[in-house]
């Protein structure tokens, strides 16, 4: 039988399901906007991340097309703007990437300031048989362990 109370009852139900309809749809709707605004905001700092890797390492990255004597100079002058962009573009990795991505930069850093270089030293490459070719292949590769981040 339908009485007042019953129907208060039922009122008072079908208000608390459309309050927590709208609670449950309100916090999916703020969740999924964070995360499209932090994927918008990962997209930009990866694209400014490779482009400044990219136009810091120009004639050395992706092809050596203007691979100097001094490779030790030319490095030592592109690592500060590397580095600066390599801290900004780490804000935005999450979880394991943090750790990976800081563990290719230290590589990339000290490949950069010994390896390469000795690499590239006359006597290396007279008595040692290495050569310009095996410093850029070592270079590419360690550039694309960082770039790969940006991806």
């Amino acid at each position: 039988m339908i009485t007042v109370e019953n129907t208060i009852y039922l009122s008072f139900g079908g208000v608390l399901g459309y309050l927590l309809k709208i609670i449950v749809e309100h916090s999916l709707t703020k969740s999924r906007n964070k995360e499209d605004r932090e994927s918008v905001q990962f997209t930009a700092a990866a694209n400014i991340f490779r482009s400044i890797v990219i136009n810091e390492l120009a004639g050395l990255y992706p092809e050596a097309t203007d691979f100097p004597r001094d490779i030790k100079m030319r490095l030592s002058r592109s690592l500060p703007n590397i580095q600066a962009a390599v801290t900004v573009f780490g804000v935005h990795l999450k979880g394991s990437n943090t750790l990976a991505f800081q563990d290719a930069w230290k590589k990339f850093r000290n490949v950069c300031k010994s390896e390469i270089p000795k690499q590239c030293e006359p006597a290396e490459i007279l008595y040692n048989n290495a050569s310009p070719i095996k410093a850029q292949s070592i270079l590419r590769e360690h550039v694309d362990a960082l770039l790969k981040f940006a991806a």
